[in-house]
């Protein structure tokens, strides 16, 4: 959905965007990285409920935990980094089209 949504606003993305200096073990991957001449603008993460809370699917507990120390890494490095950053909760999908406008139009009025 969101990457419908940043087609039909013609905003140029790569998926699965890394940084080499953001990293665990491996680099660790940003859903959606929209992009101004080559320059990365801002990020976007789509947060599942595996995000929240264990899942047995997903990996249950160990891989929750993991889960949720590698989001912590991604805050802290677009933070650092002065990287403007968007996460979407999986219960705020119906939201998109309107919190993309608004994360767009607010780094666009700074």
């Amino acid at each position: 959905m969101i990457r419908n949504e940043m087609e039909m606003r013609n905003w140029p993305y790569q998926q699965q965007y890394r940084f080499e200096d953001c990293r665990d073990r491996y680099t660790l991957p940003f859903d959606f990285a929209v992009m101004d001449n080559g320059e990365v603008k801002f990020l976007i993460e789509f947060d599942g409920q595996m995000h929240y809370h264990p899942i047995e699917f997903y990996g249950g507990e160990d891989a929750y935990k993991d889960r949720v120390k590698k989001d912590q890494m991604k805050d802290v490095y677009c933070k650092i980094n002065d990287l403007p950053f968007l996460r979407i909760p999986y219960y705020k999908q119906k939201e998109i089209p309107h919190l993309l406008d608004l994360f767009f139009y607010k780094r666009k009025s700074t």
